[in-house]
């Protein structure tokens, strides 16, 4: 038998003190078993929108609360296996930190204005904390983040003037962030909101609300934070 099947679901005790029939090298293998599940849990990645472990063929250290930075190989790797991870089993559902970025190209549909949103939301998102529970303060914190991010970044400046309607652009990017705001916070204050929230672990409710900011388009249709039947 598999020396980690022998050893799976039972405590130390239980396998040190089991009758093996005198025979030490059997348990000689209950305890390789366990020493195996230890470095089998230590290599892995606990994916924080399932909860399920992904294997790793090497120790990494992974942050769910932090941007992943791909300037070494760690990162590429830990990004590559999270996402190859999230296409397999829940394509619908990103992790927030290795979301793929967008980026405008000739032909690809993304209008000038929903790119400008996107990056004034996920400049807001990615400026604040993780939070002991989801309220109204960790949302509408971001929106605001999002909003100064419109007013006062050199890089929004700097990319606005590289496209034209530049005032008409700003205004309306603002005016769409504070009905995002208006529709976010009836969402919190509903009766409804509670309830969806008792179906997702704190991780789970934290990557959606991160989604929200950082994935294209998202804030159209979150399944937390959206007012259905809210045209934004």
């Amino acid at each position: 038998m598999n020396t980690c099947e022998v050893a799976k679901g039972k405590t130390v005790t239980e396998l040190i003190g089991a009758n093996h029939g005198g025979n030490a090298s059997v348990k000689l293998t209950v305890l390789q078993g366990l020493c195996l599940i230890g470095e089998e849990y230590k290599w892995s990645i606990t994916c924080p929108a399932c909860n399920k472990a992904i294997r790793t063929k090497k120790l990494v250290n992974y942050d769910f609360c932090e941007p992943v930075s791909q300037v070494g190989t760690d990162g590429k790797y830990i990004v590559r296996l999270i996402r190859q991870h999230c296409g397999a089993m829940h394509p619908d559902t990103w992790v927030w930190n290795v979301v793929p970025p967008i980026r405008i190209r000739g032909g690809d549909g993304i209008t000038a204005f929903e790119h400008f949103l996107h990056q004034a939301l996920k400049a807001g998102g990615l400026n604040g904390y993780i939070p002991k529970n989801l309220t109204q303060n960790e949302f509408c914190m971001r929106i605001a983040n999002s909003l100064s991010w419109i007013r006062w970044s050199r890089m929004m400046n700097k990319r606005l003037n590289k496209l034209q309607r530049i005032e008409a652009l700003r205004e309306d990017t603002t005016h769409r962030i504070k009905r995002l705001l208006d529709n976010g916070m009836a969402r919190i204050m509903s009766s409804d909101f509670a309830k969806v929230l008792e179906r997702h672990t704190l991780y789970q409710a934290f990557n959606k609300l991160m989604l929200f900011f950082c994935e294209m388009g998202l804030y159209r249709y979150c399944p937390i934070f959206g007012l259905e039947g809210n045209e934004l």
